[in-house]
């Protein structure tokens, strides 16, 4: 189990103040409520939620800070099928402190998650717009979009066509079989990539974070 389990040494390791722990503490207890009741994360995962959870989605709010900040303009971040809040609510909770100009929104058509995700919103009081929509019915453009689990990039880029720019950018965290994804989506796309390897301490099992921008069908 990586150390990163432990409260204190993701604290460190992120070096957030004791006020986002305690933001995290909270997000951490309604998802063990939720979590009995409605299988808001697989069972599997229960026990690891920093972890497995919290310092998998926390390690892409510091490549938002590098290749999207700084910027005079507030930047509209999508976070694809956001599920139980991965990584979307983690970067919501992380902005409370280190306070990056960007609106987030959050999409998800599962109610059960919906519900979840605008009690957390709540509770947390944390200022994020929820979208109770597929993402492939949407319209609205976003200058970021990331997804965590939610589907393999030739999927991601098919349902997100509607909601992209030319100037749109993709920071997409993916496992060890990232490089079939990529292989998957060559013939049909033009675009270009940056990829980041996951940290040790984090991720041992080979996954990047893949930043793909420009875009476009061949």
């Amino acid at each position: 189990m990586s150390k990163l389990n432990n409260r204190e040494e993701f604290k460190k390791f992120f070096n957030v103040s004791r006020e986002t722990i305690s933001m995290f503490i909270l997000f951490e207890t309604i998802i063990k409520e939720f979590g009995n009741k409605h299988n808001i994360i697989s069972k599997n995962s229960m026990n690891n939620i920093w972890s497995r959870h919290f310092a998998d989605s926390a390690k892409i709010f510091s490549i938002l800070h590098d290749v999207a900040f700084p910027r005079k303009e507030i930047l509209s971040i999508c976070d694809v099928g956001s599920g139980a809040g991965f990584p979307g609510i983690v970067l919501a909770i992380l902005n409370t402190e280190r306070k990056m100009n960007f609106n987030l929104t959050l999409v998800e058509s599962n109610e059960k998650k919906i519900n979840f995700l605008l009690y957390v919103i709540e509770k947390l009081q944390l200022n994020v717009d929820v979208k109770n929509a597929r993402v492939e019915n949407m319209n609205k453009k976003f200058d970021l979009i990331t997804a965590r689990a939610f589907a393999p990039l030739k999927r991601i880029f098919e349902n997100t066509s509607r909601i992209i720019s030319p100037k749109t950018l993709y920071v997409l965290p993916k496992g060890k079989n990232w490089k079939e994804e990529i292989n998957q989506i060559k013939k049909k796309w033009n675009y270009e990539v940056n990829i980041v390897k996951n940290n040790k301490i984090i991720d041992k099992s080979g996954g990047v974070t893949l930043i793909i921008k420009k875009l476009r069908i061949k």
